[in-house]
C-alpha cells in the first residue's frame, strides 16, 4: 500500500492559503491546482513526511508539532493522511527542482 501526505496551509488571520499549480509532468496535471503533498519515505512517520513535503513544495520550514491531523482516506492500494497548518505562510516560495509554482492567495 502506498502511503501519501497531503498539507493545506493556511493563515486564517490573513486569509491565505498555500497553493501549488503543476507546471510539468503528464499532460493531463499541468496548470491543475494542488496542495502540498507526496508520499511517506521508508519508515517516516506520516505527520514527518507532512512538514518535509510542506518544505520541498512549499519552502515553509515548521516543526511538525505545528500540524494537525485532519483526515485519513483509505483507497483500494493506497492511503493518504491530511495535514493543516494554520501559521505564517508568507515565506512560502517555489523550490527549485520542484514541479510547482507557488501562489499565496486569498482563501
Amino acid at each position: 500500500m502506498i502511503h501519501y501526505v497531503s498539507v493545506i496551509a493556511t493563515n486564517f488571520d490573513n486569509d491565505e492559503i498555500v497553493l501549488l499549480e503543476k507546471l510539468k509532468g503528464h499532460p493531463s496535471i499541468i496548470g491543475k491546482i494542488t496542495v502540498p503533498g507526496g508520499k511517506v519515505e521508508g519508515d517516516e512517520q506520516p505527520i514527518i513526511a507532512a512538514a518535509r513535503e510542506l518544505e520541498e513544495e512549499a519552502g515553509l520550514v515548521i516543526d511538525w508539532t505545528e500540524l494537525v491531523h485532519a483526515h485519513t482516506h483509505v483507497g483500494p492500494d493506497y492511503m493518504i493522511d491530511f495535514y493543516w497548518y494554520d501559521g505564517d505562510v508568507s515565506d512560502a516560495c517555489a523550490q527549485e527542482g520542484e514541479l510547482e509554482k507557488v501562489y499565496i492567495g486569498s482563501a
